[in-house]
Parts: C-alpha cells; sequence; structure tokens
C-alpha cells in the first residue's frame, strides 16, 4: 500500500513509529537511486486499519518491528478471566493474539468452534467484509457471527453489528 500526503507532521510520525522500515528505504533509494518495490521481511512494518466504535470512524494503528511478532512464534494460551473479556478488543495489536483472544472469548461463552474456523472466517471478513456461510440448519452459522461481532466490540447498540436473516434460497426480494 502506498500512502500519499503533504501533511509534514504526519511524515514525522510515520518515521518515528516505523523507523526500521523507513530506515531500509532511504538507505536502498541512496544506495540504488530508486524507491525499493519490496521491504525485505526482517524490515517489515505495519499499519492496521480498521473500523472505530462509532459510525464512520476508522482507526489507524501503527505496528512498529519492536512490537511484530514472528509469524512461526507461538502465542501462549492462557485462561481468560470473566471480568477481563470486557476489555476492549482494540487493545489487541496483533493478529495471532486477536484469534486468540476470540477464540477464548467465544469459548468463554459456553461454545466451541476451532482455531482454524475462527482464524478462516476472521481473514475472510478482512479480506472482504461480505461473507455468506452456508450449512445445515442449527450448525452454528448465525451464532459465530455474533459472537464474534461481541469480540471486536460490534453491537445493536453501537450500529456496527446487524444480523439480516435471509430466506433459505437467497433470494428475497428486499435489499440487505
Amino acid at each position: 500500500m502506498q500512502l500519499r500526503y503533504s501533511n509534514k507532521a504526519l511524515l514525522e510520525i510515520l518515521k518515528e513509529k516505523l523507523e526500521v522500515s523507513y530506515d531500509y528505504m532511504v538507505q536502498y533509494e541512496k544506495e540504488n537511486d530508486k524507491k525499493p518495490t519490496i521491504i525485505p521481511l526482517e524490515c517489515q512494518e505495519y499499519i492496521d486499519f480498521y473500523k472505530g466504535d462509532k459510525v464512520d470512524t476508522f482507526v489507524l494503528e501503527l505496528i512498529p518491528k519492536s512490537k511484530s511478532i514472528p509469524e512461526d512464534e507461538e502465542i501462549d494460551d492462557e485462561e481468560i478471566i470473566e471480568d477481563e473479556i470486557d476489555n476492549e478488543f482494540d487493545t489487541v495489536s496483533n493478529f495471532n493474539d486477536k484469534i486468540t483472544y476470540i477464540h477464548k472469548y467465544i469459548t468463554s461463552k459456553g461454545f466451541y468452534y476451532t482455531k482454524d474456523l475462527i482464524t478462516n472466517f476472521y481473514l475472510s471478513l478482512k479480506t472482504k467484509p461480505f461473507v455468506i456461510l452456508s450449512g445445515i440448519s442449527g450448525t452454528g452459522k448465525s451464532k459465530i457471527v455474533e459472537l464474534l461481532a461481541q469480540a471486536v466490540g460490534a453491537n445493536r447498540d453501537n450500529q456496527r453489528f446487524r444480523l439480516v436473516p435471509v430466506r433459505i434460497d437467497f433470494s428475497d426480494a428486499i435489499d440487505i
């Protein structure tokens, strides 16, 4: 992704927070007289972009290398105390932690879905925010949607979640 901006304050924030990747790009450009097209894995840093609590608000979170966890590193599963479940999902900053949090939240509510299924569903929603779940009646399709929404802080009250029932053949005449 390429960010274009003219605000010097934003440039300074990006340089400060994402200094590993920024330093790599500056050094590469000095040595090669062109900007890099690929950042090596050891220099990659991230910007997490997600919907905020209020309608039409978005949050950008800069994730520097110092906070990144290598993809092959396992996250220990720890017991979640019921009081901790109410913590904001927004405080979770890395992908493995997000999936672990969602899985533990759903399990703490008395439901069981495999971590792989939750990972698949979460990634599908992050890729394209319209996912069609199919399967026989009573297998938990609606429930996993509702529980995942609760886990990330989306609900009917803050207008970030709405469960829309559709006909079995998905050929209703109304707009979704």
